[in-house]
């Protein structure tokens, strides 16, 4: 959707914006949790990997909205940063 967008926007035209918006409210509805913790893939949470943040973060600035992108760097920091300092790239489910 970024890439649409800058598109869009790079191409300086109108066309586009009902598929922007349909794939947004997709991403938005099928890649996360209620409570912002990105899934990745549509159907399974795990692995939960720190690009998926990344990836996410990066999408929702760019498109305004803050307050997601604000409990997306939230979440990241909650469960893939340690108090070492270590950054985590991937948390597994252990069964």
């Amino acid at each position: 959707m970024v890439t649409l967008k800058n598109i869009k926007e790079g191409l300086d035209t109108y066309n586009g914006d009902n598929e922007i918006a349909f794939g947004l409210s997709y991403h938005i509805k099928n890649h996360f949790t209620h409570d912002w913790l990105p899934k990745y893939h549509n159907n399974s949470l795990y692995p939960i990997d720190i690009h998926c943040f990344a990836q996410a973060i990066i999408t929702f600035i760019e498109f305004h909205e803050f307050e997601i992108a604000s409990s997306l760097i939230n979440n990241a920091i909650k469960l893939m940063y340690n108090r070492k300092g270590i950054l985590y790239i991937q948390y597994q489910k252990i069964l």
